[in-house]
């Protein structure tokens, strides 16, 4: 279970990597690439959690996958924000 915690904490760092070296360019926008690593990383998270028979820290990781979640639904282009609002009425 180890492996699979280190291995999400791999990725979520990994997208922090991306985010700071685009904001030190200038660039304040959040990246894609930032949220997906972030989203593999709380998966993972999520798992090893679920797996090592806790409920605490699954519940908090899958609350920080979902926030991830809103944020890229958020990023997507207009039509395609739209359609997904649409889907969920």
């Amino acid at each position: 279970m180890l492996a699979l915690a280190m291995a999400g904490l791999a990725a979520i760092v990994a997208g922090w990597m991306v985010q700071v070296i685009c904001a030190l360019k200038g660039d304040r926008e959040i990246k894609l690439g930032f949220l997906i690593f972030y989203m593999l990383g709380a998966t993972l998270l999520v798992a090893d959690g679920y797996l090592s028979a806790g409920l605490e820290l699954p519940i908090l990781n899958l609350l920080s996958l979902a926030g991830a979640g809103v944020v890229l639904v958020n990023m997507l282009p207009e039509k395609q924000h739209n359609k997904a609002k649409k889907r969920r009425k």
